[in-house]
């Protein structure tokens, strides 16, 4: 149906955000120095994923963006130990006006499809 239309933009968003999340965690552990505190397998990177289900909530249609894995959220916002290297944020702030433009784009379509040329 029409609404296809703004699932398809949220899903193009999320993997997009995904692909940036996935290039600031190479950029912020994964290309940096090794460390005695912990080793470095890829999972975080391997488990960080846009849901490839769009959620309905009371609001409307979300996309999701997270980490699988159980210690992403101390990575993303640090502990008492360990400086945050937040990248699932950053990767949303990034890409706001390329997602902008992608819902923007798709509402005109939906619009169009409902009420033809306008």
């Amino acid at each position: 149906g029409t609404a296809a239309i703004i699932e398809k933009a949220l899903l193009r968003c999320g993997k997009k955000i995904e692909g940036t999340a996935k290039d600031l965690l190479d950029e912020k552990i994964y290309h940096t120095p090794e460390s005695p505190y912990y080793v470095r397998t890829g999972l975080l990177r391997r488990q960080t994923v846009a849901d490839p289900m769009v959620t309905r909530t009371a609001e409307g249609m979300v996309e999701a963006i997270r980490s699988k894995t159980n210690y992403a959220i101390y990575v993303e916002m640090g502990t008492s130990k360990m400086d945050a290297r937040a990248y699932l944020f950053p990767a949303a702030q990034m890409n706001q006006e390329w997602v902008n433009n992608e819902i923007a784009g798709a509402l005109a379509e939906y619009l169009k499809s409902i009420f033809g040329n306008f």
